[in-house]
């Protein structure tokens, strides 16, 4: 797979539903789905399920599967939702195979 995730896209956050820019949102279904995982400065990335399997460095126990709506609307994984607590919008960067999200 040849698409990268490029860019920096602030939304509001939509109670505990980010919005996927609709670019990165056929990224994630060209992928095998949208997969959630904690990077280890404690902020939430998204990447591709094929991306996760393929990975030597991500623990696949980990990994939580990650539903994506027609529309680009995926719900924060309840393990990741503290992250976001009293946060109105989030900021999502593209770096390269992954999108991290963070809580502005």
């Amino acid at each position: 797979m040849n698409d990268v995730f490029i860019g920096c896209y602030c939304r509001p956050l939509d109670g505990m539903r980010l919005c996927i820019p609709s670019e990165w949102a056929r990224i994630f279904r060209d992928g095998g789905g949208i997969v959630a995982v904690q990077h280890p400065n404690e902020n939430l990335v998204l990447t591709t399920k094929e991306r996760a399997e393929s990975a030597p460095d991500v623990e696949l126990s980990k990994v939580i599967p990650c539903k994506m709506d027609a529309r680009g609307r995926m719900t924060i994984p309840a393990a990741f939702r503290s992250l976001f607590d009293g946060v109105k919008g989030v900021e999502m960067v593209g770096i390269a195979n992954y999108v991290e999200v963070r809580g502005i």
